[in-house]
């Protein structure tokens, strides 16, 4: 059993980045070690990492020891879900991909409408992450109270008052106006079965003005490459909500997208949110609607949100 590896996977559930050498010296150069680095993590947690990650291998938590840690800590109480609730992935898995905008981009500072990206058909542009050198996180305090922290992206440096500068906050709901900048990434929903992926990257590439040589780049040579400047796929996590009886009979876009006799629930604009998908009341999903009935955006009865 690789515990150190259970380690480095706890690790990145904490903190939402991967286990890199250069921490591991760190806290083997420091009097402090792991702990010294892990404030504001529950302390159950601090001590399972400590335990797995600990240099010693004949010191090293065992099988025994995570099944005994895991049947006696204390789970610190979770926020209340209330309507909306994790979707379970089943047989059908959305397509989706991002775009992290190079160092010295020549076009820092467009939006999405300059660019047009809007018009690129098979595509819905569904978040834009900002770059920022501090990330907004919930953590757990030395009272097992839920708080906010703010940790810096290149040192992991954690604290709980917030920066001198401020952070940019992720754009949940992008539209035209939406400025994009340097260092940023940028996502899109697949919302075609018949749109080839490859294809799509090349006319997002041309409309973003990124190299043609970073198209060719392998999954491997991707993930060793230091800049990162070129498109990933991700596995995006969702909740779900059932639309209220009222919104049957209406589409998720403007007052301009509906036909006669439907209403228009304007999401994005009103409430902020981006939908996902419609889950149909037999269980069928519709992945990246757009804002007309014809692109798949018509609420029925019974439907659900992604």
């Amino acid at each position: 059993v690789d515990s150190f590896g259970l380690g480095g996977i706890l690790y990145a559930l904490c903190f939402g980045l991967s286990l890199q050498t250069s921490r591991i010296i760190q806290w083997a150069d420091s009097k402090e070690g792991i702990r010294g680095s892990m404030h504001g993590v529950h302390h159950d947690i601090v001590d399972a990492m400590e335990g797995l990650l600990c240099m010693d291998p004949a010191q090293r938590w065992g099988p025994d020891r995570v099944i005994q840690w895991a049947s006696s800590v204390q789970v610190p109480q979770a926020l209340p879900g209330g309507e909306l609730n994790a979707w379970p992935y089943s047989e059908e898995c959305p397509q989706a991909i991002g775009a992290r905008l190079p160092k010295g981009w020549a076009r820092s500072g467009e939006t999405i409408g300059s660019l047009d990206l809007m018009r690129i058909g098979g595509v819905q542009i569904i978040l834009v992450d900002p770059y920022s050198e501090w990330q907004k996180l919930y953590t757990v305090d030395a009272g097992e109270q839920v708080k906010t922290a703010y940790e810096n992206t290149d040192t992991q440096a954690l604290q709980w008052q917030p920066p001198m500068m401020s952070a940019r906050q992720p754009v949940a709901a992008p539209n035209a106006s939406t400025v994009l900048r340097e260092g940023d990434v940028i996502y899109f929903g697949v919302n075609s079965r018949s749109a080839c992926t490859q294809s799509l990257k090349a006319v997002i590439s041309e409309h973003l003005g990124l190299s043609d040589d970073l198209m060719d780049m392998t999954p491997v040579s991707l993930a060793r490459s230091p800049s990162q400047t070129t498109f990933l796929e991700f596995f995006p996590e969702l909740v779900y909500f059932q639309f209220p009886p009222h919104c049957a009979n209406a589409v998720l876009g403007q007052h301009c997208h509906k036909s006669v006799g439907q209403n228009a629930l304007n999401l994005r604009s009103v409430f902020g949110i981006n939908v996902a998908a419609i889950v149909r009341r037999d269980g069928s999903v519709s992945w990246w609607p757009g804002a007309t009935e014809a692109q798949g955006g018509l609420v029925r009865s019974g439907d659900g949100a992604l």
